[in-house]
């Protein structure tokens, strides 16, 4: 039984989050802490970003809603990186 594109995308999500959890909670203890903290909001976001395509279905919609989405994720996290530096 092929599983759907859901699915495995979900499944994708899952094993990014437990393995970045690992790797950036204690595995990579050579990493600074600012470094780690980038990493963490970076991976965030682009999960941020596959949550919005596959399951608020952003790929299917309008050119310039995929621009916004693309914009908003881009510069939130920018945003969030300058204001929180580290």
């Amino acid at each position: 039984m092929p599983l759907h594109r859901e699915t495995l995308v979900w499944l994708l999500l899952v094993l990014v989050t437990v393995a970045m959890t690992y790797l950036l909670d204690g595995g990579a203890s050579g990493l600074s802490d600012g470094l780690r903290n980038t990493l963490i909001l970076l991976i965030a976001f682009v999960k941020v970003r596959i949550v919005a395509y596959e399951f608020m279905e952003i790929r299917f919609a309008p050119l310039a809603m995929r621009v916004a989405t693309n914009a908003w994720v881009v510069v939130t996290c920018i945003a969030l990186l300058l204001l929180f530096p580290g």
